[in-house]
């Protein structure tokens, strides 16, 4: 009896023993393919990173004119807007300032008018401010508010601004 009480004991221990035995190899398994699995993502990752630093020169906006013939379909393509250009500072602003005064003053937009108006108010100085002035007048039958009314819009195009 003592001999089937130590056998039971025996082959309990060694059933505990292959227990832990397995929990432990599952443990290591577990822990190894974690392991892998981050090496992986790391090195995905690294690769993301490289790509994208390598990607970061070619971030750039050349903006470029194309005019098409109407008749012909014909595209010719203008040179790039990011060439230096032999135009200072000053003459920018200046140039600018034209193109806004004139749009302001010449085009009609109802739901703008106030603002064009100050706008051109504001940039006339002499005669042309008196000629604005008598323009917007409620006595001028030429009025554009009166001529246009408040469903039309008068847009206007500018092809070039030769400031000397």
């Amino acid at each position: 009896m003592s001999d089937s009480k130590e056998t039971a004991l025996r082959t309990y221990f060694q059933d505990g023993d292959r227990w832990e035995y397995e929990i432990v190899k599952k443990a290591k398994r577990s822990r190894g393919l974690a392991w892998f699995v981050t090496i992986i993502f790391g090195a995905i990752t690294l690769l993301a990173l490289a790509a994208l630093v390598l990607l970061v020169p070619l971030k750039s906006f050349e903006p470029y004119v194309v005019v098409v013939d109407k008749n012909t379909g014909y595209l010719e393509v203008k040179s790039g807007l990011t060439r230096p250009a032999n135009l200072t500072e000053q003459k920018a602003v200046t140039q600018a300032n034209v193109v806004r005064y004139i749009r302001a003053r010449e085009g009609y937009d109802p739901y703008e008018i106030e603002q064009n108006f100050g706008i051109a108010a504001l940039l006339s100085t002499g005669d042309a401010a008196r000629e604005l002035q008598e323009l917007y007048s409620a006595a001028n039958s030429n009025n554009p508010a009166k001529v246009y009314g408040k469903n039309k819009r008068v847009s206007v195009d500018i092809k070039s601004v030769a400031v000397t």
